[in-house]
């Protein structure tokens, strides 16, 4: 996916938020696991409220 397409995408839904993985590659979620743990996290807190 293009970053175009990506800012596309988020620009498009409401509510949504940016993460970018700096030094990952295609699978970041286990290359660079605890920052994406960190944006995840803080992500889903913020949706709960707390």
């Amino acid at each position: 996916m293009t970053m175009e397409k990506t800012m596309e995408l988020y620009e498009g839904i409401p509510g949504s938020r940016l993460y970018l993985c700096r030094g990952g590659g295609h699978v970041h979620q286990w290359e660079q696991l605890p920052a994406y743990n960190e944006a995840t996290l803080a992500f889903l807190r913020e949706q709960a409220g707390t």
